[in-house]
């Protein structure tokens, strides 16, 4: 059966006090693992829409070249819990190389916060509504396990910073 193409992001809350019911973060979240797809991220988009996230993997490192409007950006190691969380990362920036992060999720700026979603939170990728696919929980947290590495450096020098 083919894998679902919208996924929804959930919080599974911390490992040490799991929440009774998951709540959703994304409700329509796409992802990227082959390297074209990675590639390309959200480049080309004018506007991320709110309940939209892009879920990258493998990736322990994200930038913003060329993009128009900011994002949240939290990287997640292999048991799905947040190593880092990155609020309202602006256009023309590129994050520090997580060691630890397996995949990041990029959502619309502001959405971290809103959902209350720290360092230490657990999220998981739901296969969205109405899509065909594994039963929810029957993978871990970042579906797939695609080899490869993270994105390479393109910018502009001068106009980009690390964060």
């Amino acid at each position: 059966m083919p894998p679902p193409s919208v996924w929804r992001l959930v919080d599974l809350g911390p490992a040490d006090r799991p929440l009774a019911e998951p709540r959703v973060v994304a409700g329509r979240v796409l992802r990227a693992e082959s390297f074209g797809a990675r590639l390309k991220g959200l480049l080309g988009r004018a506007s991320f829409e709110p309940e939209e996230g892009l879920w990258i993997e493998p990736c322990d490192c994200i930038h913003t070249f060329f993009m128009r409007f900011s994002i949240d950006a939290a990287f997640v190691d292999r048991t799905g819990s947040v190593v880092r969380r990155l609020d309202a990362l602006a256009p023309w920036r590129a994050t520090r190389l997580y060691a630890r992060a397996r995949a990041c999720v990029e959502l619309p700026a502001g959405t971290l916060a809103r959902a209350a979603v720290a360092e230490g939170t657990r999220l998981a990728l739901l296969p969205g509504p109405g899509a065909s696919g594994p039963a929810p929980g029957s993978e871990g947290p970042g579906p797939g396990d695609a080899g490869g590495g993270g994105l390479p450096a393109i910018g502009s020098p001068g106009r980009s910073r690390l964060v």
